[in-house]
């Protein structure tokens, strides 16, 4: 197997997959390494593109029965609203996320994770 050194966070960490730990590049708190210790099976997921494992990350970081939608996470990328899109119909095919129906013209889901 190739070993293939993925990025996730620019500033807290690095996942090398050959062993599956990670390395704290930085010092960070108990929360955050629980939190990605918590989700390290999102981070081992080479289906996913780096963009959608950012936004997957940034969907963590809602509470859990926030509604999503292009404009939630327009609101912390400087992304494009076509990338965003782009990665939530990614999340939502492999599962992470589902669409539920919504009262506007954007297309709106929930998390499929805990």
């Amino acid at each position: 197997m190739k070993r293939r050194k993925t990025k996730i966070t620019s500033d807290c960490l690095e996942l090398f997959d050959e062993s599956a730990t990670f390395t704290l590049k930085n010092q960070v708190s108990k929360e955050t390494e629980e939190f990605f210790k918590k989700y390290k099976y999102i981070t081992l997921d080479y289906r996913l593109s780096d963009g959608a494992h950012a936004v997957m990350f940034t969907i963590l970081s809602f509470p859990e029965d926030t509604v999503i939608n292009v404009s939630l996470i327009k609101t912390t990328t400087s992304k494009s609203r076509y990338e965003i899109k782009k990665y939530l119909e990614e999340l939502e095919r492999f599962g992470y996320i589902k669409e539920i129906d919504s009262s506007t013209e954007e297309k709106a889901y929930i998390r499929n994770v805990d």
